[in-house]
């Protein structure tokens, strides 16, 4: 059910559509030397909400939008490297990441760290970019990210709750991508969400 120029994805269970675009990972952040000006002068800087309108330079020196949705965990983590923040949190709606998620013998992950990461695998479209996001940063910096509840963010800013990852035994010192997001892992299962997500591609709206 594509219009011309358009791809669709049904909505779960399927009695509505919705247009999908590509999501793309953030290059660089156009206004990054004013959220960086800001930050220096303890100004509070909301920014990057939904990933960023997407733009590319058009060769010339201009940007020009594209339709796109970028995605919101890789921004985050591209601005906490960029203004050397001291921790990443992102907050989510599930208390942490859990270990066999949907079973009774569901249980927190209070910590993780990049060797972990490192053997697990974890499902597109929910938790998978917010723990390789996470993995990214801390990869990048060597400071501690965090996973966890929005109404406990005091708590996972503190470490008593939330998912805690560290560089622990494995320090990367760059920022490439960490765990890629994919089938077959067994120890953590995907968070629901009611995003219809295709392969590389997102809700436009």
């Amino acid at each position: 059910m594509d219009a011309p120029g358009w791809s669709a994805s049904a909505r779960s269970p399927g009695d509505s559509w919705r247009r999908v675009v590509p999501s793309p990972e953030p290059q660089r952040i156009v206004e990054q030397d004013s959220i960086t000006h800001l930050l220096e002068n303890r100004a509070v800087v909301i920014c990057g909400g939904g990933g960023g309108a997407p733009f590319v330079d058009d060769g010339a020196g201009l940007l020009q939008g594209v339709e796109a949705v970028v995605d919101k965990d890789f921004t985050a983590a591209l601005l906490a490297v960029t203004v050397q923040a001291d921790r990443l949190l992102v907050l989510t709606d599930v208390p942490a990441v859990m270990a066999h998620f949907g079973t009774p013998q569901a249980v927190p992950l209070p910590r993780l760290d990049l060797d972990d990461l490192a053997r697990m695998r974890f499902p597109a479209g929910s938790m998978g970019p917010k723990i390789a996001a996470c993995h990214r940063f801390v990869a990048a910096t060597g400071r501690r990210a965090a996973i966890g509840s929005l109404s406990e963010a005091t708590a996972v800013l503190g470490g008593s709750a939330g998912t805690i990852i560290t560089a622990g035994r494995t320090r990367r010192t760059d920022s490439r991508p960490g765990p890629r997001p994919g089938p077959g892992n067994e120890l953590v299962q995907p968070v629901p969400t009611n995003a219809t997500v295709t392969p590389l591609t997102r809700p436009a709206d």
